[in-house]
This record gives structure tokens, sequence and C-alpha cells, in this order.
């Protein structure tokens, strides 16, 4: 005969073992779930991905929504903008509830004229070296030529002028990408975008804003510091008056508009500065690629527009002037010595070049300031050379083009 505590037995096994299945039945739908979400994430991922390799095959895509293989089920969107010089391309890939998003900045490979190390326009005046210049790769230059010159104490060493094939030039340089610089010119004299969320303080000194959501532009009526700032990803500074990027910021990827911009000696970071009346870069910084560094003229000015890259500093990306004026004040790019550009320089008026440039030089026309005076066509101790430019390199639509789309960075 059984006692009765054997029943109290029997059911408390059974709720264990009831409560044992319930649980293995629970873990088995959670695992279960898991793994689909992550089937379903790696799906939508690798979809994404297809959108942007889409986007770079095609010139253009019209369908805002793509049914990638035409069986309803794997469904994309992307949206395009510029970035400053550089596109930006948003994939968003989503079936049902679940949906991923990637961000992509990218740019455009150089035409023929872009992988030669000089194209100066024919102004009838010959390119005058001296001293240790050093240009090495193809060359477009006037008809007149290049030759030696004698400049106080120096005289150009070498054993040849130009390292590699000259071609002749025509007058007027290969014209950068109208609707990029139109698109330009509209930022710096009215940056404002009604579609941006317009803040006029930065509530807190680090800033974090996807390319996802809509620009952070962060607007001044007066002079603005930005200093023990730490800003990434999708925002604009902008000022009516000038801007200062002190050496304490930290800068990743954000633009900076203003009539005048300085940069504090000292400071790194990755940054595109646009300006209309002058940009100082200080000395011994670093403009982290992709950087930018524009000067934007539309109008006629009783001064010279310019910009001054200061001594030992390094600029990864590319350097240009604009003007749609014509007149005596030409803006000016001036490159210091022991400062270096690795990319590309567009001077579409005078270029002081004392430092060095891996990659290409665009220019007008050279302009040496030496102690002796003011001598044109000229270079002095300058170094010009493509072959130094990193193979990974990728430039901008706004300069010569194949067309052909290039990665450059993935974005938050």
């Amino acid at each position: 005969m059984l006692r009765a505590s054997a029943l109290f037995i029997v059911v408390f096994i059974s709720l264990v073992i009831g409560i044992l299945c319930s649980a293995l039945i629970t873990i088995a739908y959670l695992y279960n779930s898991e793994v689909y979400r992550n089937m379903q994430h790696t799906k939508l991922e690798l979809n994404a991905y297809s959108a942007i390799q889409l986007l770079f095959a095609e010139e253009e895509l019209e369908e805002e929504v793509i049914d990638l293989y035409g069986e309803g089920e794997d469904s994309v969107s992307i949206q395009k903008k510029s970035w400053g010089v550089f596109d930006v391309a948003v994939a968003k890939a989503f079936s049902g509830k679940y949906s991923t998003v990637k961000a992509i900045m990218y740019g455009y490979t150089s035409d023929t004229t872009g992988k030669a190390a000089l194209y100066l326009a024919d102004r009838s005046m010959a390119l005058n070296i001296c001293g240790t210049t050093l240009i090495n790769g193809n060359a477009y230059l006037p008809e007149t030529g290049v030759k030696k010159v004698y400049i106080g104490e120096y005289s150009f060493i070498g054993d040849h002028y130009i390292n590699g094939k000259i071609k002749k030039s025509k007058a007027d340089l290969p014209v950068l990408n109208t609707t990029l610089t139109e698109m330009l010119q509209t930022l710096v004299t009215n940056p404002l975008d009604q579609t941006a969320r317009i803040v006029y303080s930065f509530d807190n000194d680090t800033l974090n804003n996807s390319f996802c959501d809509s620009t952070i532009v962060r607007y001044s009526r007066g002079t603005l510091r930005l200093d023990h700032k730490l800003l990434r990803g999708n925002i604009m500074v902008t000022s009516d008056k000038t801007i200062f990027i002190g050496r304490t910021a930290r800068l990743s990827d954000i633009i900076v508009v203003a009539p005048s911009v300085v940069i504090e000696d000292g400071f790194k970071g990755s940054v595109q500065v646009f300006a209309k009346d002058s940009i100082v870069i200080g000395a011994n910084c670093l403009l982290e690629y992709p950087s930018a560094v524009g000067l934007l003229k539309s109008e006629f000015k009783e001064f010279q527009p310019f910009i001054t890259i200061s001594e030992h500093s390094v600029i990864q990306g590319i350097v240009f002037t604009h003007s749609v004026i014509d007149d005596l004040k030409q803006t000016l790019i001036r490159i210091g010595e022991d400062s270096r550009i690795e990319g590309q320089v567009y001077a579409h008026g005078l270029l002081d070049l004392q430092g060095t440039v891996y990659g290409t030089v665009y220019c007008s026309k050279f302009l040496l300031e030496y102690k002796s005076g003011h001598y044109d066509n000229t270079l002095l101790n300058a170094t010009i050379d493509m072959n130094r430019l990193s193979r990974h390199y990728v430039g901008s639509s706004i300069l010569p083009s194949d067309n052909v789309k290039s990665y450059i960075k993935w974005l938050n």
C-alpha cells in the first residue's frame, strides 16, 4: 500500500517534467527565432551591399525602390546626395518587419589629365624651374615648354626637367563639374537648407550624427570657435563671419562653411572646409583623407581671396579654388615649405607652390613669392610626384573624371 506522500512526489515530478519540457520548447522556439533573425539580418546586409554594387555599376538609378531579383522578396531603396565634393549613398534593405541600412562615401577615378602630374594652362608663358624642383609623371605644358632659370643663389639641379611624357595644354584648365560647383557656390552664400535640422548651439561636447538621418546644421550669426568638441558624421557647421577650429577639436567627416575659416596649429581630423574669402591652415596640421579645402569666388573682391597652408602641414584629399569672375584679384593657393598635399590641387588662379604634392596639380599660373621678388610661372625647390600618390586614392566628380565610381569609406 502506497503512502499518501507518494502522490505528492508523483505530482511534483510531473510538474518538474512539465516545466522542463516547456523550457525546452521555449528554448527551441527562441533559438529558431534567433537563427531566423540572424539569417534575415545577414540576407538584408548582403542585399544592401548588392544595392551599393548596383549603384556603382549603373550610371543612374531612376527607381527609388528596387526589387533586386524580381521575386518580390528582396527590396532595397537607395538615396544619394552630395556631401561636399564627395558623394554619399544610403542603401536600405527590407523584408517584412526586418530592415538594415548601410551608408557609404564614394568618389570617382580621374581621367587622363588627372593621372598626369601637372596640367599648366597655356598662357603663352613657359614653365620656369629652379633649384631642386622635381616633377615625376606626365605633364601638360604650354607650347613654350619648360626652361631652367636662376634665382639668387639657386640654379636648376637635376638630369631632366620632366620625368615623364610632355603633352600640350590648352589655354584654359579642364573645367570643374558645373553642377557641383554651383551647389558649392550656393552652400557658401546660403548654407541653410530647409531639409536640415538647424541648431544654434551644441548641447553636448560630443555629437555623432548618422548619414542615415537628416543633416544637423550648427549655425552662427557671428564668429564661431570650435574647441574641445567631438563632432562626427552628418554635421555641417556654418557662420556668417569666421570659424576658428582649435587644435583640441576632434572632427570627422563633417563640413565647415564660412566666409573665412582658420585652423589652428596642430589640428588633426577629417573635414571639408569651404569659404569665399580666405582659408588659413596653421602649421603642423593633418587633414586626413578624405578631406577637402575649397575657395569659391562668385563676385568682385577688393582683396585677393586665398588659401594658405602653413609649414609642415599635410592635407590628404583635394585643395581647389574656383572663380566665376575674371579680374585682377585672382584666387591664390599658397602651399608653404615642407607642407604636403596627398591628392589633387586645382588652382583656378594663382598657385605659390613651395612644398610638395603627391598627386596632380592643375594650375592656371604659378606665382613664386621669394625674398628677391615675385616670379611668374616659376617653381623653386618644389616637388610634384604623381608616382607617390597612393593607389587607393579616390578623387571627386568635381575634378575631371572618367565617371567610374569607387569606394572611399563606410559611414555610420
